[in-house]
């Protein structure tokens, strides 16, 4: 039963004009970050400034809260807009489970972030590695990257799709990006422990570092969010009045 509620969740993706734009908006951002960075390598006049394909790779793979901007939009669209305008409850009323919608609703949603997360990521590389190669690499760095990457590149999406769930409105979706920024920023200033192990704080200093102590609690706090964004949003669906 759930599997054909993904499906037809991928399907609504496919068709979905947030998935459109969210992925448009993925490519116009690599290419400008590819043009920013080779402008900066080209305005040292120093070759060696120029950014090699794996520098660039580490260096977009830890950009969790740029990326979370084309996420709301991604989240508003496929998952605020269902509840801002009652569409979901047509999939309530067919008998499934809420807690099935939710967990469809938010596996589709989270696939869709990891094509722009690699768009957002490969493209940039891929040109930069043509123009000045892709440099030295230990095999398993980019493993490591990868995963670290999807995980905490989820966790914070889960934190803007559980906003779009809660609020129930577009707008609110969008502007929670900039919120959650803010936020952050502000927990830096004052209770910095907490800060500092965020997914997208920690994710992107265990993708620098690449130190295995840091990876392992990055993804701790990854999926620590992931469960708890769930529930919260779960919780709340599960009180919904259907009308």
């Amino acid at each position: 039963m759930i599997i054909n509620l993904i499906r037809g969740e991928l399907y609504k993706l496919l068709r979905d004009r947030g998935t459109k734009l969210s992925l448009i908006i993925a490519v116009i951002v690599a290419v400008l970050m590819t043009l920013i960075y080779k402008y900066q390598g080209n305005l040292g006049g120093d070759p060696n400034l120029n950014m090699t394909g794996i520098q660039e790779f580490k260096a977009l793979s830890g950009q969790f809260m740029f990326q979370n901007l084309i996420f709301s939009i991604l989240a508003a669209e496929f998952i605020a807009k269902d509840f801002e305008k009652n569409t979901i409850n047509r999939t309530f009323t067919y008998g499934y489970s809420r807690r099935s919608v939710i967990v469809s609703k938010l596996i589709a949603y989270f696939i869709a972030v990891i094509a722009i997360m690699a768009i957002y990521t490969l493209l940039p590389t891929i040109i930069i590695s043509i123009l000045n190669g892709f440099g030295e690499y230990e095999k398993f760095s980019i493993i490591r990257i990868l995963i670290i990457s999807i995980f905490c590149g989820i966790a914070t999406a889960s934190i803007t799709g559980m906003i779009a769930i809660l609020s129930k409105n577009i707008v609110i979706t969008i502007v929670s990006s900039v919120g959650l920024y803010i936020i952050n920023e502000i927990l830096d200033f004052t209770v910095k422990f907490i800060s500092d192990i965020l997914p997208f704080n920690i994710g992107q200093l265990a993708i620098s570092s690449l130190q295995w102590q840091i990876m392992i609690i990055a993804i701790i706090s990854a999926i620590t969010t992931i469960i708890i964004t769930y529930f919260i949003a779960s919780y709340k669906v599960e009180r919904r009045n259907i009308k």
